[in-house]
């Protein structure tokens, strides 16, 4: 039992550098599609990949970007209230 269950610890470690490979072939668009390297990291984590981007949807960059600053603070309140300066 033990033997398998390091098994499956290996190939799930071996499945995240897979997974981050892929992330940083994402931020190269030159990169050559068809090359058998790329297409099999493609390959092994579009079944994993897919099913998340249905249910998250699509999100650029500045979708993104403008959810997590307008989550942080809210353009409609200061940043600083009189009441929170010392002596004020």
């Amino acid at each position: 039992m033990d033997t398998f269950l390091s098994l499956i610890g290996l190939l799930l470690n071996v499945f995240q550098l897979i997974l981050l490979a892929r992330v940083l072939l994402s931020w190269f668009p030159q990169v050559d599609r068809y090359n058998p390297i790329v297409r099999f990291i493609y390959e092994v984590t579009e079944p994993v990949l897919a099913p998340i981007r249905q249910f998250v949807g699509p999100m650029g960059a500045w979708t993104s970007a403008r959810w997590s600053s307008s989550s942080s603070s809210s353009p409609s309140k200061p940043c600083c209230e009189s009441s929170t300066l010392i002596g004020g």
